[in-house]
């Protein structure tokens, strides 16, 4: 189709007003002019929706971007809300999105998200902080009702700590 122009890798430098001219070897003619508006990627700032949060279970964020080109990945700062060393949650798109908090996680109050574009590479502002809790067990468990007969029932009590999860 010889009257389609398609323009790649436009970038914000590329704004402005353009013509267009058809040529046919022996007359030419010129369009009216048009503007080419360029919008950059703008990461607003991600919300946890679900906080607080336990180690290992998962959180839905809520991830804000206007003109994002492929996945964004959301990464998850230290208990401080420090991203020195950040942790991928794993990648999403504009919208909601759950992921899977790590079991490893050192409870806190400071947890917070950012979301992050390689292409363009932009960084969003960080999330409010969230508290994440983990589950942690003492001693063993009780048992009421043994020894029990077949078709009987026991009871089993497991004493979580204070801090524990949930929360």
């Amino acid at each position: 189709d010889k009257r389609t122009l398609t323009l790649t890798n436009v970038q914000p430098t590329d704004a402005g007003q353009y013509y267009c001219e058809i040529w046919n070897g022996h007359t030419s003619v010129w369009s009216q002019p048009f503007t080419l508006r360029v919008t950059t990627l703008d990461l607003g700032t991600p919300r946890v929706l679900s906080a607080p949060a336990c180690a290992g279970q998962p959180i839905t964020v809520s991830i804000l971007a206007k003109c994002s080109g492929s996945g964004l990945e959301v990464q998850l700062s230290n208990p401080l809300g420090s991203f020195a060393n950040p942790t991928s949650l794993g990648t999403a798109v504009p919208g909601t999105a759950s992921f899977t908090l790590p079991t490893n996680l050192a409870p806190g109050t400071g947890y917070r998200v950012r979301v992050m574009s390689t292409a363009p590479a932009q960084i969003s502002p960080p999330s409010a902080p969230f508290r994440v809790g983990f589950i942690r067990l003492t001693g063993a468990p009780s048992l009421t009702g043994v020894p029990v007969c077949r078709g009987g029932q026991v009871t089993v009590r497991l004493d979580l700590p204070e801090g524990s999860c949930p929360f």
